[in-house]
């Protein structure tokens, strides 16, 4: 391998490599600082393409006369491996968007009994909820369809429970409705 193409061989597998390992720290940890780092590893991708593919025209121009079958494959092969970055970043920045824009809804029954009917409205789009048994955990996630409030009301046999569960629903946030014995519940919100 000469070393025009292990030039553009690296200029396509670092950024691939760097950009997916970065991802897959921020969906381990959420550390906004990853989504810096893959931000630059994106636009530094795109100088590493640039540079890739001139490394590949001059390889090609120097060795497609000694090995043209050899130089083509290669070229193909290299070339596709810097082109696939460009879908790569799109799947990882898609992605992480969806996750960091998502809002997650967790309800835990610890009423010690059957919660017969659920539904949540309001900025959330509207859920229903059915048989929720006693210790049961549900955990939900939707994009908020507006930033604004949002309500729950529950019933448990011939008891009704309703409330607001979030004053501002808010892309990014999380947040726990644990309905309590005795007809109380509690409102925990975290992003």
């Amino acid at each position: 391998m000469t070393r025009l193409l292990a030039a553009a061989f690296a200029c396509g597998a670092t950024p691939l490599a760097i950009g997916t390992a970065i991802y897959l720290a921020w969906r381990a940890t959420r550390w906004d600082g990853f989504m810096v780092m893959g931000l630059a590893t994106i636009l530094l991708g795109l100088v590493a393409f640039l540079v890739g593919m001139t490394c590949l025209a001059l390889h090609l121009s120097r060795e497609a006369g000694v090995q043209p079958e050899r130089s083509w494959r290669q070229a193909i092969l290299v070339g596709g491996l810097l082109l696939i970055n460009f879908p790569a970043a799109f799947l990882c920045v898609r992605s992480a968007n969806d996750i960091a824009t998502r809002y997650t809804l967790t309800v835990e029954n610890q009423s010690g009994e059957v919660i017969d009917r659920l539904v949540f409205e309001g900025a959330c789009p509207r859920l229903e909820f059915e048989k929720l048994k006693a210790g049961a955990r549900l955990v939900y996630w939707f994009q908020p369809e507006f930033e604004g409030p949002a309500t729950f009301e529950a019933r448990l046999g011939d008891k009704r429970l309703e409330g607001v569960v979030d004053l501002w629903v808010t892309a990014g946030q999380s947040l726990t409705l644990r309905i309590k014995q005795n007809g109380g519940f509690h409102v925990a919100i975290g992003k």
